[in-house]
């Protein structure tokens, strides 16, 4: 098993750790679209088969946490989507969001 899919098996990311997927991972912050970081979140993990992530607090940082969860105060997600269909994802995000 190589460091990404170890990562992969994994429920809770911190921040260095989720970065660890670099062009794979897109971060969804909420920056006035008319959808909302969750929603776009949903619509790319069903649109491509990628993993969503919830940033949650922790006690000293913030971790990605694996799915949806309500004790997401800070309104960020994050997808990690597989390797070969980054560019597809990149294109979808501009035509879509």
């Amino acid at each position: 098993m190589n460091k990404l899919e170890a990562l992969a098996e994994k429920d809770l990311l911190s921040l260095d750790e989720i970065t660890e997927f670099g062009k794979r991972l897109f971060i969804l912050l909420d920056e006035g679209q008319s959808i909302t970081p969750e929603k776009q979140a949903r619509m790319i993990a069903e649109a491509v088969g990628g993993q969503v992530y919830t940033q949650v607090d922790g006690e000293d940082d913030r971790f990605y946490e694996k799915g949806f969860h309500l004790v997401n105060r800070t309104g960020v997600y994050a997808v990690v989507v597989p390797e070969a269909l980054t560019d597809t994802v990149e294109v979808w995000i501009k035509e879509n969001m």
